[in-house]
């Protein structure tokens, strides 16, 4: 078949970004057509702070350890100008899905503790709330893998889930400034940090849940754009004692 589209078939093309056939479900007698995720406001914030601050860094390349689906390197794709961009992550589910929705970035599956994984070293690393999911006694070689792939005067930008969240299942441990700097003292040692996605914010929950509940969901786009410019204000910067995550940039150790 020819490679060539007609504009017709264009349109069509360009929809496949999403697999949005998907959606649309009737499972045990109930019908749904859209999904909602209450955290959407807070991934996307931190998502977008991560991005900023490499942008500051302005690195050549870029490893993304742990990338999952690769959301936030199709994201680094589409707002910033890297001539090298690589995703790792020990699932191969995850690696075949990157592939799809984003077939101009490579993206390995295998352990980052394996040198041969790749030839390059990199200007910029990230750690996008992956060191929770690593077991503890696991984490020294783990990020001493990662180290080896950072070039001598790179960065590290590492996110985690702040101690003033429960642990989740999936997790192992959360975090405080602490021990972030204990989890991680053997390869590389804190920059800068900031605390970010507060938790305790009355008025945003408040507006959340009118938004978003079991009766309705608001689809009017002001609005939706309205509350996420407000997070955005009041919501994202956090202190100590009121963070749902951690951000760090790192330097490694000599």
């Amino acid at each position: 078949m020819s490679q060539q589209h007609s504009t017709n078939q264009k349109i069509q093309e360009d929809q496949y970004h999403f697999p949005y056939h998907y959606i649309p479900q009737y499972q045990k007698e109930k019908f749904q057509q859209n999904f909602n995720f209450s955290w959407g406001y807070e991934y996307l914030s931190y998502l977008q702070f991560v991005i900023d601050k490499v942008k500051e860094i302005s690195p050549n390349s870029l490893l993304d350890v742990g990338c999952g689906d690769g959301r936030f390197l199709h994201e680094v794709n589409k707002q910033l100008n890297i001539s090298s961009l690589l995703g790792v992550d020990y699932s191969q589910k995850a690696i075949e899905l990157a592939k799809v929705f984003n077939p101009n970035i490579l993206f390995i599956a295998g352990d980052i503790k394996n040198r041969e994984l790749t030839k390059n070293s990199f200007d910029c690393i990230t750690l996008i709330e992956t060191l929770e999911h690593i077991p503890p006694q696991e984490s020294k070689d783990f990020l001493m893998g990662v180290k080896n792939f950072l070039k001598p005067d790179g960065r590290l930008i590492l996110t985690v889930p702040c101690d003033n969240v429960p642990v989740t299942p999936k997790h192992y441990l959360h975090f405080n400034e602490s021990s972030l700097k204990d989890a991680i003292k053997d390869s590389f040692e804190i920059e800068k940090i900031f605390y970010l996605n507060r938790i305790n914010s009355f008025r945003f929950n408040i507006l959340k849940r009118l938004l978003t509940n079991p009766l309705f969901i608001c689809n009017f786009q002001p609005i939706k754009n309205y509350t996420y410019r407000h997070y955005l204000k009041h919501c994202l910067q956090a202190n100590q004692q009121n963070a749902g995550r951690i951000f760090a940039i790192c330097i490694p150790k000599k």
